[in-house]
């Protein structure tokens, strides 16, 4: 039977088509994710671009050659985890506004400073 533009998706969900949010699986399965940084990640790309010093999000992303999108959901992330901060100043980017520059907090120079010890 061929299926039209128009019809219903396929799939889990309610009467109306929506997906329905599962706990009893959803909800462990992303607890169970890993959030270590790993070789060769975006993140962890960052942190040792951050231990060299503070750089704006625009440095960041002309740099490593990375979508804003990219870069602010990795600086996101990374501050989230307490390894980066806002250093309370600011640079001009590219386009000429200013940007906060981030820097690496105390536990993300141990971080860094052990993959740097890995000689990459």
């Amino acid at each position: 039977m061929e299926r039209s533009l128009f019809d219903k998706p396929i799939g889990r969900g309610d009467s109306d088509g929506r997906i329905k949010f599962d706990e009893n699986c959803s909800r462990p399965a992303y607890n169970k994710q890993d959030t270590r940084l790993r070789s060769g990640t975006l993140l962890l790309t960052i942190l040792l671009e951050l231990n060299k010093g503070m750089e704006t999000s625009d440095e960041l992303e002309y740099r490593l050659n990375k979508s804003h999108q990219s870069v602010s959901s990795a600086l996101n992330r990374l501050m989230k985890k307490t390894l980066i901060k806002k250093s309370g100043l600011t640079r001009d980017t590219r386009s000429g506004s200013k940007a906060n520059l981030w820097e690496l907090t105390e536990v993300g120079k141990a971080e860094a400073t052990s993959w740097d010890n890995l000689n990459f």
